[in-house]
């Protein structure tokens, strides 16, 4: 189902009048004529296209866990929030463990210290102190920074950071309960970039590459495209649906598209082939046919049904038939036509006004 711009289509009839039609006087009768505004279809080329459905996936995703057992403290955050790489998202009661650190800080500095007045001893008296001493010294000194290093990286393990920027979810543990290591506390997910999954029929193979362009839309993100290229294509047809799976990674700045998300596909073939175009707000629609009114010579209009191609989002759709290049397409006022009517053509810039 295309959209049409009804906005832009009621804007153009105002511009041609308040009623879209005007009276024309023949044989002392008066007529009236309906003021349209038209298009040529044009001929163009236009990149070949492979639609599907697809799926999105997080290109990165982690589940955070602590390495040791003890009882949460702090959780800095809750399910769905952003997180930046390296900040802390929850802690576990480190009371012990700072106390650990503080006394190896302790004993580390009287090691330290302890070894700086033996070499001042030395420097004003040299021989003074034997020369195993002060290796023994040096070596307590370096015993004591390794003991503080080490109490430090255990008291890294009561906190889990975000190992890279992304949305947190599902939340398994609470404040005050007791969690053992490794047990899930809750899993962040990359999503710029984010990545689809869909599959194309065998018989593109020869016809899809890597970096091709590809264009994804979601009923659950209004008005958007997104866009990203071809990163992986499987050396292998599935032998149950004869297709071949294919992912693209694609930018999401905003974050619109979530894993776990169907969205539809559009992966561009590098192929391309010269197309019938014409503007959106040509076509009409009753039911399931879809139809355009053609503009004669004698400013009379016809109705012809078309079959659509694709899309283009950029104010033109792919006509496959019904239209030929240089066909006169009637693009706004097409609400008041008949077959065999005869129209009066409103030129097209808004800015134009009739004599």
């Amino acid at each position: 189902m295309y959209r049409f711009t009804f906005l832009t289509i009621a804007l153009f009839s105002v511009l041609i009048s308040s009623s879209g039609l005007k009276a024309e006087v023949k044989n002392g009768e008066e007529k009236e004529i309906a003021r349209v505004v038209v298009s040529e279809a044009r001929l163009k080329t236009v990149p070949l296209e492979i639609s599907d459905v697809g799926k999105m996936y997080a290109v990165d995703s982690v589940v955070l866990s602590f390495n040791i057992a003890e009882k949460i403290n702090v959780i800095h955050f809750q399910d769905g929030d952003e997180v930046k790489q390296n900040q802390v998202v929850a802690e576990l009661d480190s009371s012990i463990a700072r106390t650990d650190v503080a006394k190896a800080r302790s004993e580390f500095n009287l090691a330290r210290n302890k070894l700086s007045r033996s070499q001042d001893m030395i420097d004003r008296e040299p021989g003074s102190i034997p020369p195993q001493k002060i290796y023994e010294l040096n070596e307590l000194a370096n015993l004591a920074k390794a003991e503080l290093e080490q109490k430090k990286a255990i008291l890294d393990n009561y906190r889990v950071l975000a190992p890279f920027s992304g949305r947190l979810a599902d939340f398994k543990q609470s404040v005050g309960s007791y969690i053992e290591s490794f047990d899930p506390l809750v899993t962040l997910y990359k999503r710029d970039p984010i990545e689809v999954f869909y599959s194309v029929s065998q018989d593109k193979i020869e016809e899809i590459a890597l970096n091709q362009k590809v264009e994804i839309t979601s009923a659950a993100v209004k008005d958007k495209r997104f866009f990203g290229v071809v990163n992986y294509i499987s050396p292998s047809v599935n032998i149950n649906s004869g297709r071949v799976d294919v992912h693209a990674r694609v930018k999401n700045p905003d974050f619109k598209l979530s894993p776990g998300m169907f969205v539809n596909v559009k992966h561009f073939l590098d192929t391309k082939e010269e197309n019938i175009l014409i503007p959106q707000t040509a076509i009409n629609v009753k039911d399931k046919e879809r139809y355009v009114w053609l503009l004669s010579d004698d400013n009379t209009v016809s109705k012809k049904t078309v079959e659509l191609g694709s899309n283009l989002n950029d104010g033109n759709v792919v006509i496959k038939a019904g239209v030929e290049e240089n066909d006169r397409i009637v693009t706004i006022g097409s609400q008041w036509l008949k077959d065999g009517m005869k129209v009066s053509v409103k030129d097209s810039n808004p800015n134009h006004v009739e004599p």
